[in-house]
Parts: C-alpha cells; sequence; structure tokens
C-alpha cells in the first residue's frame, strides 16, 4: 500500500505548480482547487476505509499505516471546512432568496440522495443474506446508524444543515450574530455526541471546521491582507504546521483534538495559498466526493463477504475497478433526482 501512496504522491508532485515568494494564489478557494483538494484527501478517506477490511501488515504497508495513524480524522476536515465556506460566500452572494431555499437545496437533496445509496446498500445486504433489523434500517436512513454504508458524516453534515438554516433565519439581518450561533449550536451537538457516542469521537471531534469556514469567509478580506504584509504569511505558515506536529501526540484529549483538527484545516489552506494542484483525475474525484464517499464500501463488503480480504491488493484492485464505473451510474442517477427536486415550485 505505501507503494500505491508513493505513486499517488508522485502524481500530486507532477501536477504541482507553486508562485513566487512575495506572491499567493488569488483563487485558492476557486471551485477548481477546493475540488482538486476534496479528491487527494478522498484518496485518504479511501484508504482508511479500505484498511478497515483488510490486514496491512507487510514491509511494504508500514509507511502508509504510519501516515494513515497519524492523519487520523483530519481526512475530512477540508470537506467540511469547504462546506462552511461555500454555504456562506452563497449567503452572502445570494441572500434571503438562498436560505430560503436552502431546506430543499440542501438538506432535502442530501437526505434523498443519501436514501437511494441506503437502498442500494440493502439490496446488496438481502443479496449477500444480511437482513438488517427494521429499526436499524429505518435509522439508517437518517444517518445514526450504518447497514454497511458509511453514516457519521452524512449525518454530521445533515445538522450542520439544520443549524444554518435556523441559524440565518433567526439572525437574517446580523451575519455575525448568525455565525455565532452556528458556532454555539455547533458545541451543542459536540456536547451531546460526546454524552451519546463517547467511545466514537470521529462523529464529532472535527465539527468545528464547519463554522471555522463560515468565519474564514466572513473575514477573508482581512486575513489575506494581513498575510500579504512582509513576511507574515511564512510566519502564519511555520506558527499553525509547528502547532500541528507538536499537538498530536495530545490530541486523545477532545478540546486538543478539535483544536488540532482547525491547525490542521488552517495548515492546509495556507498552503494552498502558494502551491496548485492541477489533476483532472483529482478533480473529478472532488466533483464526485459523495458518491465516492458513500459507495465506496460497498464493493469492499461484497469482496470481504467472499474472503478476497485475504489477499490485500487483489481486493484494492477490484475495489477500485468497481468503483469508478458504480460512481459514475451513480452520480447520473443523482443527477436527474436532483433536477426533480429542484424543478419543483
Amino acid at each position: 500500500m505505501t507503494l500505491f501512496l508513493f505513486a499517488f504522491i508522485c502524481l500530486c508532485i507532477y501536477c504541482t505548480e507553486t508562485v513566487s515568494k512575495h506572491t499567493l494564489y488569488t483563487d485558492y478557494l476557486s471551485k477548481e482547487n477546493t475540488m482538486v483538494i476534496r479528491g487527494l484527501f478522498m484518496f485518504f478517506v479511501f484508504g482508511s476505509h479500505y484498511s478497515q477490511y483488510v490486514e496491512l501488515h507487510g514491509i511494504y504497508d508500514k509507511g502508509f499505516v504510519l501516515l494513515k495513524s497519524w492523519l487520523g480524522q483530519a481526512v475530512v476536515t477540508m470537506f467540511i471546512f469547504y462546506s462552511g465556506y461555500g454555504v456562506y460566500e452563497s449567503i452572502k452572494l445570494k441572500g434571503k432568496e438562498y436560505i430560503s431555499a436552502f431546506p430543499r437545496r440542501r438538506i432535502l437533496i442530501t437526505l434523498v440522495n443519501y436514501a437511494l445509496a441506503i437502498l442500494i446498500f440493502l439490496c446488496a445486504d438481502l443479496m449477500l443474506g444480511k437482513v438488517p433489523k427494521a429499526t436499524n434500517i429505518l435509522l439508517a436512513f437518517t444517518g445514526w446508524t450504518s447497514i454497511g454504508n458509511s453514516n457519521w458524516y452524512i449525518f454530521a453534515m445533515l445538522c450542520l444543515y439544520i443549524i444554518t438554516w435556523l441559524s440565518f433565519i433567526v439572525f437574517s439581518k446580523n451575519h455575525a450574530a448568525a455565525l455565532c450561533s452556528v458556532t454555539l449550536l455547533s458545541l451543542v451537538y459536540v456536547i451531546l455526541m460526546q454524552r451519546f457516542k463517547p467511545s466514537e469521537g470521529w462523529w464529532y471531534n472535527t465539527f468545528f471546521c464547519y463554522a471555522m469556514g463560515m468565519w474564514y469567509s466572513f473575514c477573508k478580506e482581512s486575513i489575506e491582507e494581513f498575510l500579504r504584509r512582509g513576511g507574515h504569511y511564512f510566519l502564519a505558515l511555520f506558527s499553525v504546521s509547528f502547532c500541528v506536529l507538536l499537538l498530536r501526540p495530545f490530541t486523545k484529549h477532545l478540546i486538543i483534538y478539535e483544536t488540532w483538527s482547525l491547525l490542521f484545516t488552517a495548515m492546509v489552506v495556507l498552503i494552498t495559498m502558494k502551491v496548485s494542484i492541477h489533476s483532472r483525475l483529482l478533480y473529478w474525484c472532488g466533483k464526485h466526493t459523495f458518491e465516492l464517499y458513500i459507495l465506496q464500501r460497498l464493493p469492499m463488503m461484497i469482496l470481504h463477504n467472499f474472503h478476497i480480504d485475504q489477499y490485500p491488493y487483489v481486493f484494492l484492485l477490484l475495489t477500485l475497478a468497481c468503483i469508478f464505473p458504480m460512481v459514475y451510474l451513480f452520480s447520473k442517477l443523482l443527477h436527474m433526482v436532483d433536477n426533480k427536486i429542484l424543478s419543483v415550485t
């Protein structure tokens, strides 16, 4: 698996461009660039899920295993951050019209898309002779439980969308107050989820990255102006990177993990101000983040059922061979369904 990681890193380096010492990219948060970064981290999400089905104890797996362990939940921070940033950018641009359509455009579409994926997993379970309990199936449609699919991220994003909608409905004329509300309600979510899922920290230990994305959008001009002054950019990058490395050994504590995840996100954002990756493959993966995230366990689950996981690299190749056609077809289905939902007045 380390060789696969090495090949992936080489691909990224080959497609990378940098700017001069005293210049920053102005489009580091453009749709194209954020899609590429999403695609990059989707690789690590895939690797994390893959390692849950196979044993990676070989000498050529150690590098990947060490990196996966160090990254932990940081692999999802950019997805959450970009979501928060993108939502607030849309709110600034479209105002009340966007907030009014938010339940349908964000919450309903996410629920329907996820429900279609759950139905696919349910069919697969039944074909494999697995019959989930009725309550488990019903709760699976909310993201609270799983029938073989990935679920916590969808549940968290649905909660974040509801929090956002409520906050901007209540504080429609005061965006700063709305963002404070999003942050406060995010804290309430973390406290509640720590109570209900005390041993499953991934449900909540990166949750504040969404609010961070919204606040970054709110303060973007001031932040960029500060970073362009003299050597402030390099000082900021060095300080944040140092804190990321320094705090990682102490992330067993929730407050430190939350802080570390925010610092890791800031580090990636700072790096993308200087480094740009141009890769059609990563862009495609970033564009189909939802489909890749939600479907990648399906071939893994089926191959595991037939004990192909005893051959880790065969398992990997077969999974990759299955996942891309599945994502392509599923994205076509979602596109049609989403258009139907959006066309309803």
